[in-house]
């Protein structure tokens, strides 16, 4: 990742926290039984884990059937794809 990327990344992050910001996660589903369900993490920019990514939780049905899975279990897995000045960011 570039000097000017990662600059601008911490940039944004001070100025989300500045404006008192959040970001709102919400997953929506329905059970094998039928029972709608919905889960709401909410997260301060200071939490982010920014240059990470989720990991895959959603696994698409095979070709003939209807039913994707979801591994809830998973739900606040991440990984790193970039380091971005950790030791700059003060968390």
């Amino acid at each position: 990742m570039s000097h000017a990327r990662k600059l601008c990344l911490i940039v944004l992050l001070y100025w989300l926290q500045s404006l008192g910001a959040e970001v709102i996660v919400t997953f929506e589903g329905t059970s094998e039984s039928g029972a709608q369900f919905q889960t709401r993490q909410s997260y301060l920019p200071s939490e982010i884990h920014w240059g990470y990514v989720f990991v895959e939780i959603i696994h698409h049905a095979k070709e003939g059937e209807t039913q994707h899975t979801v591994d809830i279990s998973r739900l606040s897995s991440a990984f790193g794809i970039v380091a971005l000045c950790s030791n700059v960011i003060d968390r």
